[in-house]
């Protein structure tokens, strides 16, 4: 079995859309999950760590952990929220992943249908 690393935008100055965002992967994450994948989603983890943890949601720490996870990942699943592709930090993993040769999938989060990259 392989770990699936779930891309997904979170940064955004209203606290209320992180919030909305990080409640869409943790949808995903449990959906895929009940669908027997292996799912790592650094917003749905972080987003609960931040309740306990000192460091701000912006801290650039935030940034080089994600990546320590998806380094080890079998695959980059991207969940295509609203602003995933304007998401710096969505567009990083997508490029790391590339980098490192990792397969990208691209998520609708509606359906969680596979959309695979071209």
């Amino acid at each position: 079995m392989y770990m699936i690393y779930l891309a997904s935008p979170y940064s955004h100055d209203i606290a209320a859309v992180r919030k909305r965002r990080a409640v869409a992967a943790c949808m995903a994450t449990g959906k895929l999950t009940d669908d027997g994948e292996c799912v790592f989603s650094p917003i749905a983890t972080s987003h609960t760590l931040l309740q306990v943890c000192s460091r701000p949601w912006n801290d650039p720490w935030w940034y080089e952990w994600s990546m320590g996870f998806l380094r080890h990942a079998g695959q980059v699943w991207v969940l295509m929220l609203d602003g995933w592709k304007e998401s710096r930090g969505v567009q990083a993993e997508i490029e790391e992943a590339k980098r490192l040769g990792i397969f990208i999938r691209y998520v609708a989060p509606e359906t969680v249908e596979m959309l695979d990259e071209p």
